[in-house]
């Protein structure tokens, strides 16, 4: 399969996995800013519980990854999109933006941002411009 396709694919994959990830994330959040919690611890808690459960669906199903050594790997890109997150989160909240939208907002380029961060993480080659295939 030709590289721009295998890069499609684990891109609508990873948007799949995202889709339920990101579900239960912001369920998290929004539960916890609800019950009154800070927007930042919120964001921790969103983040530190979907870890091991986004790993696994990103690593099998999206990349074809078994196994758990390249977690740690995984877990710095994490931490990378997450710290990414909490300062847009930081700005959109300071600038007067209601949580629950400045989050939604933020998850765009935060989705954006993973996906190049996790196909790194777990050693994927991405299609990059010029039609080359390199591997990240």
């Amino acid at each position: 399969m030709p590289q721009a396709s295998n890069t499609r694919t684990r891109a609508i994959r990873f948007l799949g996995t995202g889709v339920v990830n990101t579900m239960f994330g912001y369920g998290v959040y929004a539960l916890l800013v609800s019950l009154g919690a800070h927007v930042q611890v919120a964001l921790v808690a969103q983040f530190a519980l979907g870890v091991i459960w986004n790993y696994a669906l990103h690593a099998r199903f999206v990349f074809g990854v078994s196994g758990y050594d390249k977690l740690p790997r995984y877990c710095l890109a994490y931490v990378s999109a997450y710290l990414f997150n909490a300062v847009l989160l930081q700005i959109l909240s300071n600038a007067g933006m209601n949580p629950y939208a400045a989050q939604l907002l933020a998850l765009v380029p935060t989705v954006i941002l993973s996906f190049v961060l996790v196909s790194y993480a777990l050693g994927a080659s991405l299609n990059v411009k010029g039609g080359r295939n390199e591997r990240l």
